[in-house]
């Protein structure tokens, strides 16, 4: 009766980890973007692609380890990290300047 409960928490506790290194390296793009003088456009376009292909690479790997659904995992880890992304970009926008 617990199984199903206790999958359905590891499903978002994996989601939320790999969201979070998707964000972390988003915001790293993003400050790398805005510290260069000339402001590559290439490196802004790679900052809202390569986190997500970072968490989406990672996330087979260790959905099939732990014995969880994949496509759980990767939508969860889109939603979240496109609504983590968009507000995270609004404040570089107002504040970055």
């Amino acid at each position: 009766m617990t199984h199903a409960p206790q999958r359905k928490y590891r499903h978002r506790d994996l989601i939320l980890g790999l969201s979070s290194i998707a964000l972390l390296l988003f915001i790293i793009l993003q400050i790398a973007y805005y510290a260069l003088a000339s402001h590559p456009r290439w490196l802004f376009v790679c900052s809202f692609s390569a986190p997500n292909l970072v968490a989406f690479l990672i996330a087979p790997r260790i959905t099939m380890r732990r014995g969880l659904q994949t496509g759980i995992v990767l939508a969860g880890i889109i939603g979240v990290s496109l609504v983590g992304m968009a507000l995270i970009g609004l404040l570089f926008l107002c504040f970055g300047g």
